[in-house]
C-alpha cells in the first residue's frame, strides 16, 4: 500500500484533528454543565482544630472558639460563572455578634469574595454572591469577631446564578489534546506509505503522551514541602534547617533540595520551583527512553512496548512530578543505562563515576549503583578485559565529592546519614512488609507484564551483542528491587521499585524490532499493540483507588490520598490552588504568629502543609521524626507502616514544652481550647500577646475549672492518673495562683504521683540524650564545634 498526499497533508491532517477534539470536548463540557447540580448543599462540618478530643468529624457547634470552619471532604468543586452562598443560622437565641462571611478559592492567598463585617441577630440566613473566572474547588468560611455565641451554622446552599461557557479553557485544552492523536495518525500514516520515519512519529506519540500525562496530574505531595520549607529557611539566611535554630537533615535529596533552591532564588513561585524541573527531567526521560536507548547503526529509533506499559502506570506518572526527586532520578538512571549499553563505560568510567556520585546525593539508597558499578568493573577486571586504572577512575568521582559533603554533613548536622533514614530505620530488614510492597505494585499496574517482556527480550537477545548489555541493566534493576524488597519499601504507591521497573523497561527496548518490522502487517500490528499497551495499563488503577480504601497494608496512593482524582488546569500549573485542612491550619498559625508578634511550638504527624504555611516564626516537631534526630534514633517497639513507626511519646511533647497541642485528657482540651488549639503554654508573656482572641477571664475560669476538676479526681475514671497530675505540674501548676498550687500539693502530693507517670520516666531516660542532641543541632557552629560534630556523628553512627 503507497499513499502519496501532497505536502500539505500533515497541516490538513492535523486541523481535522484539532477540530474533531475540539467538537468531542464542547460536547462534554455540554453534558457535563447540563448534569451540573443547580444546587449543592454543604451541611457537615469539620474544623481546623478539635477540642473535643475528637478524631472524625467535629461538628459545627460553638463556634466562638473556632477560627474558621471547613465543609471537610465535602468542598466544593465549582465551574466558571456567578454564584450565591447562603449561609443558615440555627440555635435556640440569638445574640448580636459581628462576623465574616468568606468564599475561598486559591490562587496563592489570593481570596476570590470576602464580605464586609456583617453583624448576625435576629438574621438566620446571610447571603453572600461570588463570581469564579475558572474551574476552582472553593471553601466556605465563617470567623467570629466577638463573644460567646450561642447559635449554629446549619448549612450552606450554593446556587449558580449564571454560567459561562469556558471558551479559553477549551481551546487550550484543545491544544493541548490534539498533538497525541495527530502524531498518533502521523505515525500510522508512515507506516501505510511504508516509510522507516513511522518509528520516530511513533516515539513522539508516545513522548508527547507521557509529558502530556505527566502534567496532567502534576501536583505537589506533602513530603515535599518539608523540603520546600528546607529551602526557604536557607533563602532566608537561616539554614538548610526545617525549624529555624535547629540544624537537622530532615531531606534525603541533596542534590534536588540545591536545584529547588537555585531555581527559588531566581524568583519562581514554590509550586513552579518544584513541577517546572519535575516536568522538564521527566521529558527529557522519555526523549532518551524512546529516541536514545538501543538505536543501532541504522540509526533507527527503537520499538518499545514496556515504554508504553511504564507510561501508563499511575505511579510513574505521578511522581514525574510531586515535587520529588524521582523524576531527576529516572533521568540519571537513563543515563547511567546509555553508559552500559553505548559501551561509554570502558571509554569515561570517570563521567560514569560522577553520574553514580549525582545519583546517590539524589537518593542515598542509589548508593546500591554505586556497589553495582563497582561489581559491574570488577567482573571485566578479572575478565581481563579492563586494566585496574579504570576502576580507579570511576570510584574517584564517588570518593572526592561523597566524601567532601559527608564531611560537611557531619559537621553541620551531627550525622552519617540525613535524619529521614533514622526515621525510616534504612539500615534494617522488613522482608514481610517488602513482599506486601511488591505486591501493591503488581496489583495496581503492569509491572508483571513489563518483566514478561524483559525475560522473553533476554531469551531473544542471548546470541546478539547487546545481550550482556541488557543483562547487565537488567540485573542493576533486580538488585535494587532486592534491596527495596528487604527495607519494606515505602508508604507511597509504587514510588521506590520504579527505578526497578525503569531499569527492567530499559532492558526490553527494542528487543521485538526484527519480529515488528518485516513487513507492513506486522508494523501495523506493532502500531497496535503499543496503543493498547498504553490503554491497558492506563486501566489497571491502585488497590488505593478501590472502594474507600486510603491505604493497602499501610501502603497509600499519595496523590489520591490529598488529591483525590482532581486535575488542575494548564494555567496553574506554578500556582498551588489546592486548598486542604493542614494548609489552612498553617496559614492559620502564620496569621497569629505575625499578629501576636510571637513565636510558638507545636506537634503534628503531618509536617509538610502545616511547617511550609505557618512560617519560620512556628517551631512545628514532627512526631515520627524526620525533622526530629532524638524521635528519629528510638527503637521500633513493633514493625508498622514504613516510616511511620516512631511516633513520638506524650512525655517528649511534654519536655519540648509546646504552646499548643491535644493532650490525652479531654478536662484540658475543654478548658483550654482555643479557635488556634488547645493551648498549653499559661505564662503571663504568652497570654498577653494572645488577648486578642481569648476569651475573657480565661486563665481564672481555666484555674476554676481545674480545681473543680481535681476536687473530683478520686471519683473519675480518666485512665492513668498520674499522667495528668504531671502534666498539670509542668503546665498549670507553675502559673496557678498560691492557694491552689496550695491545695494541689496538698491533696494528691502531686511530686510523688507525677513521678509515677510514664512521662516522667521517659524524660528521666532519656533526657541527657535528649540534651546531648540540643547542644549539637543548636548554638553558634564554629569551628570547634564543627570537629566536636564529625565525632559525635561518628560515634552516633557505630553506636
Amino acid at each position: 500500500m503507497n499513499i502519496k498526499p501532497g505536502l500539505n497533508f500533515p497541516i490538513i491532517l492535523f486541523s481535522i484533528t484539532f477540530l474533531i477534539v475540539f467538537t468531542s470536548l464542547s460536547l462534554q463540557y455540554y453534558f457535563i454543565d447540563s448534569s451540573f447540580p443547580q444546587e449543592i448543599e454543604l451541611s457537615r462540618f469539620q474544623s481546623d482544630f478539635s477540642t473535643k478530643g475528637e478524631t472524625t468529624s467535629v461538628y459545627s457547634k460553638d463556634l466562638s472558639k473556632q477560627k474558621t470552619f471547613l465543609a471537610y471532604s465535602t468542598y466544593a468543586s465549582l465551574r466558571l460563572g456567578e454564584y450565591s452562598a447562603s449561609f443558615h443560622f440555627k440555635g435556640p437565641e440569638f445574640e448580636s455578634s459581628d462576623c465574616y462571611l468568606e468564599i475561598v478559592a486559591e490562587k496563592g492567598k489570593k481570596i476570590v469574595s470576602r464580605s464586609e463585617r456583617t453583624t448576625i441577630s435576629d438574621q438566620i440566613i446571610v447571603n453572600l454572591d461570588f463570581t469564579l473566572s475558572g474551574k476552582a474547588e472553593i471553601e466556605p468560611r465563617v470567623e467570629y469577631d466577638n463573644g460567646s455565641i450561642n447559635i449554629e451554622l446549619d448549612k450552606i446552599v450554593l446556587k449558580r446564578i449564571k454560567y459561562s461557557f469556558p471558551a479559553d479553557t477549551l481551546i487550550v485544552r484543545t491544544l493541548y489534546l490534539t498533538p497525541i492523536f495527530f502524531f498518533a495518525l502521523l505515525a500510522f500514516y508512515f507506516i501505510l506509505n511504508n516509510d522507516e520515519k513511522w518509528r520516530s512519529y511513533l516515539a513522539v506519540f508516545l513522548t508527547y503522551t507521557g509529558i502530556f500525562l505527566i502534567i496532567r496530574f502534576a501536583w505537589m505531595s506533602e513530603d515535599a514541602l518539608i523540603t520546600l520549607r528546607h529551602v526557604d529557611n536557607f533563602l532566608s539566611g537561616n539554614g538548610a534547617v526545617f525549624n529555624p535554630g535547629e540544624r537537622v537533615e530532615g531531606y534525603t535529596h541533596t542534590l534536588w533540595f540545591w536545584l529547588v533552591t537555585t531555581l527559588r532564588a531566581i524568583g519562581l513561585p514554590p509550586k513552579g520551583a518544584m513541577v517546572l524541573p519535575g516536568v522538564f527531567f521527566s521529558a527529557s526521560s522519555l526523549y532518551l527512553l524512546f529516541f536514545v536507548l538501543w538505536r543501532g547503526p541504522d540509526k533507527k529509533v527503537a520499538i518499545n512496548f514496556s515504554g508504553a506499559l511504564l507510561i501508563g502506570m499511575s505511579s510513574f506518572i505521578d511522581f514525574g512530578t510531586s515535587g520529588l526527586e524521582s523524576s531527576l532520578s529516572y533521568l540519571l538512571l537513563i543515563i547511567f543505562a546509555i553508559f552500559i549499553t553505548k559501551g561509554w563505560w570502558e571509554k569515561r568510567p570517570e563521567i560514569l563515576g560522577l553520574v553514580v556520585t549525582l545519583m546517590t546525593l539524589n537518593r542515598p539508597d542509589f548508593g546500591i549503583f554505586l556497589i553495582f558499578g563497582l561489581i559491574f568493573y570488577t567482573f571485566y577486571y578479572f575478565k581481563k578485559r579492563i586494566p585496574f586504572k579504570t576502576i580507579l577512575m570511576y570510584g574517584s568521582p564517588p570518593a572526592i565529592l561523597l566524601g567532601i559533603y559527608e564531611i560537611f554533613r557531619m559537621g553541620y548536622y551531627g550525622s552519617v546519614f540525613p535524619n529521614p533514614f533514622f526515621a525510616k530505620s534504612g539500615s534494617s530488614s522488613y522482608f514481610s512488609q517488602g513482599i506486601l510492597y511488591l505486591g501493591d505494585l503488581i496489583k495496581g499496574s503492569a509491572f508483571f507484564i513489563i518483566i514478561a517482556l524483559a525475560f522473553l527480550a533476554l531469551l531473544l537477545k542471548r546470541r546478539e551483542e547487546s545481550f550482556s548489555a541488557r543483562g547487565w541493566i537488567f540485573g542493576a534493576g533486580i538488585f535494587y528491587g532486592f534491596f527495596v524488597i528487604r527495607g519494606g519499601g515505602d508508604f507511597m504507591h509504587g514510588r521506590f521499585l520504579l527505578p526497578a521497573v525503569l531499569l527492567i523497561t530499559i532492558s526490553s527496548s527494542g528487543a521485538f524490532d526484527n519480529i515488528f518490522d518485516k513487513n507492513i502487517v506486522r508494523r501495523i500490528t506493532a502500531f497496535f499493540l503499543i496503543i493498547a499497551a498504553i490503554l491497558i495499563s492506563l486501566s489497571i488503577i491502585p488497590a488505593q483507588k478501590r472502594g474507600n480504601n486510603i491505604y493497602n497494608h499501610g501502603i497509600a496512593d499519595e496523590r489520591f490520598t490529598f488529591y483525590g482524582n482532581k486535575i488542575f488546569p494548564l494555567e496553574q500549573l506554578l500556582d498551588d490552588t489546592h486548598i486542604f485542612m493542614w494548609k489552612t491550619i498553617g496559614n492559620n498559625y502564620h496569621y497569629l504568629t505575625n499578629r501576636a508578634k510571637k513565636k510558638i511550638k507545636v506537634a503534628y504527624h503531618t509536617v509538610g502543609f502545616i511547617g511550609y504555611y505557618s512560617g519560620p516564626r512556628v517551631n512545628v516537631v514532627d512526631r515520627l521524626g524526620l525533622t526530629d534526630p532524638v524521635l528519629a534514633r528510638r527503637k521500633i517497639e513493633k514493625r508498622g507502616r514504613p516510616g511511620h513507626e516512631k511516633s513520638a511519646p506524650f512525655g517528649y511533647l511534654i519536655y519540648r514544652e509546646l504552646t499548643f497541642g491535644e493532650t490525652p485528657f479531654k478536662m484540658w482540651n475543654d478548658l483550654a481550647g482555643t479557635k488556634y488549639g488547645v493551648l498549653w503554654d499559661l505564662s503571663r508573656g504568652t497570654l498577653n500577646k494572645f488577648s486578642f482572641f481569648l476569651p475573657q477571664d480565661f486563665k481564672k475560669k481555666l484555674d476554676s475549672g481545674i480545681t473543680n476538676y481535681l476536687k473530683e479526681l478520686d471519683s473519675i475514671d480518666i485512665g492513668n492518673k498520674s499522667e495528668l497530675i504531671f502534666f498539670l505540674k509542668r503546665f498549670w501548676y507553675p502559673y496557678a495562683n498560691a492557694s491552689d498550687k496550695e491545695f494541689f500539693n496538698s491533696i494528691y502530693n502531686a511530686n510523688t504521683i507525677s513521678e509515677r507517670s510514664e512521662s516522667s520516666r521517659w524524660i528521666n531516660e532519656n533526657e541527657e540524650q535528649i540534651k546531648k542532641w540540643d547542644s549539637v543541632i543548636k548554638g553558634k557552629l564554629t569551628r570547634e564545634k564543627f570537629i566536636k560534630n564529625i565525632i559525635f556523628a561518628i560515634k552516633d553512627f557505630l553506636k
